[in-house]
């Protein structure tokens, strides 16, 4: 890292180190790009992995790799505290399990345990994303008070993310459903800021489908009237 230019991050020539590194067998590997711009970077010498500090409301930019088209894809833009030399499968596994295959779960699972549980019974109407973007106004002239949480749930696996305002975590859940609900039993945080800490928190929520719709009520989720633990509709997409 020491050599750099964190001024001038050129995602295309990196692609073509990764083509060299990997003998272009592209399609045996997940690959991911997590990057941070020097500006989110905090350090008195030269940024290397061991001097340079992710400053606060620092925002990471995580590409994939399209094996296909060769092309690489932006997945999200979020706030992060870690820098990418400290990220490990269980991640990329726990965050976006739809580029896993199974047995390559499986094995990252050997070596990861709890990273998710599998509950074989659920009904496969729950895979799927779930999105809620609550905005309760203005903080100020220049911050608005908005908060966007996503649940993703696929194959018994399910991961927990908020962020904005106060929040920023990644959570991940073991899910049990009962009586046409589905249960979040928090497992563990693979991401957040420190105070967003929900390790005490039994239950993270309950997602209930109602003709077609669906619906979170949980303690860590308020309504626009900061009431939680209120049945607030959620948007799914598979």
């Amino acid at each position: 890292m020491e050599n750099y230019d964190f001024d001038n991050i050129d995602i295309e020539k990196d692609s073509k180190k990764i083509h060299v590194v990997l003998n272009n067998k592209l399609n045996e590997y997940n690959i991911f790009a997590y990057q941070i711009k020097k500006d989110f970077l905090s350090s008195n010498v030269d940024c290397t992995a061991e001097s340079a500090f992710a400053k606060e409301n620092c925002v990471a930019n995580i590409y994939y790799f399209n094996p296909t088209n060769k092309k690489w894809e932006l997945l999200k833009n979020q706030k992060s505290e870690t820098l990418p030399p400290y990220f490990n499968s269980d991640y990329f596994l726990t965050n976006f399990p739809q580029y896993f295959t199974t047995s390559t779960k499986n094995t990252v699972n050997n070596k990861q345990s709890n990273t998710s549980r599998i509950c074989s019974n659920q009904s496969e109407k729950w895979n799927g994303v779930y999105d809620l973007n609550i905005d309760y106004g203005k903080l100020d002239d220049n911050a608005e008070m908005s908060i966007t949480y996503i649940l993703e749930i696929k194959n018994g696996t399910c991961t927990f993310s908020g962020l904005g305002y106060k929040t920023f975590f990644t959570d991940v859940c073991e899910i049990k459903e009962e009586n046409n609900k589905l249960k979040l039993k928090y497992l563990k945080s693979t991401d957040g800021d420190g105070f967003s800490d929900h390790s005490n928190i039994k239950i993270l929520g309950e997602i209930t489908s109602k003709n077609g719709a669906y619906y979170i009520k949980s303690p860590i989720v308020a309504d626009l009237k900061w009431n939680y633990n209120k049945e607030i509709k959620l948007t799914k997409t598979n």
